[in-house]
């Protein structure tokens, strides 16, 4: 995962503030805070599935 702000890769969990949380929870998103600018970002919770070589092509 890389920071959308400068695009480093340091990044850490960052804690729920009280006025993120009923926010967050209804839309499944975790704060995460970039060690290198300091931005502060949402990612979904639900990540979403790599899809196979094989998927969708037929014989």
């Amino acid at each position: 995962m890389n920071c959308p702000n400068c695009g480093g890769g340091s990044i850490r969990r960052s804690r729920l503030r009280w006025s993120d949380t009923a926010f967050l929870v209804f839309l499944l998103l975790r704060p995460y805070r970039c060690r290198e600018c300091y931005a502060r970002f949402f990612r979904s919770v639900v990540r979403r599935r790599p899809r196979s070589l094989h998927e969708g092509v037929s014989p």
